[in-house]
């Protein structure tokens, strides 16, 4: 089955935990949608990021999670800030700063307590998903000269939270929360 999608270039791809007969999808210009497969259509789209605001601030959606248990969604946007989408309805519950620079990976734990966010800041930031606050950061040191980081994930199957970070100088690394 093909699907055509509202913009050219998907960001994130992921079907549902709960119901694995639908998925969410993220575009470049800023449209989050969900799909039910059975349906063959459309559930709801809003718009994270207007092309105005992208042109004007690089608000451009980088990155999605969802959360594993919620229906929540965490978008990391070009501007730095994090998004939380009901996955529901498809709104924007909450808009919160969270890194200087675009935000360029997200990743939230199978717990569904914490979830983690990254950026060209070099900064990792670990969430609270209940307050949508810190509670830890660590500082990427780059032996490379490029603090910028690209991709973090949970070791889902970890008790102590482990985490593995990727840099844009090359390097890789695990950290326990």
């Amino acid at each position: 089955m093909e699907i055509p999608l509202v913009s050219p270039t998907p960001v994130f791809l992921s079907f549902e935990q709960r119901n694995q007969k639908r998925f969410h999808c993220a575009t470049s210009s800023g449209n989050f949608f969900l799909f039910d497969l059975e349906k063959q259509a459309v559930v709801y789209q809003c718009q994270v990021a207007t092309e105005e605001a992208q042109i004007a601030t690089g608000t451009a959606l980088e990155c999605v999670s969802t959360h594993a248990i919620l229906p929540i969604a965490y978008c990391g946007m070009g501007d730095g800030s994090i998004k939380v989408i009901d996955t529901t309805s498809g709104k924007v519950v909450q808009d919160e700063a969270a890194h200087h620079g675009p935000v360029t990976t997200i990743d939230v734990h199978s717990s569904g307590l914490i979830f983690s966010s990254a950026g060209v800041d070099g900064v990792v930031r670990l969430w609270d998903t209940t307050s949508l606050s810190t509670f830890q950061e660590i500082e990427w040191q780059s032996r490379k000269g490029d603090d910028a980081l690209t991709a973090l994930a949970f070791d889902h199957a970890s008790a102590k939270g482990r985490l593995v970070l990727g840099g844009a100088d090359g390097d890789a690394a695990i950290f326990t929360t």
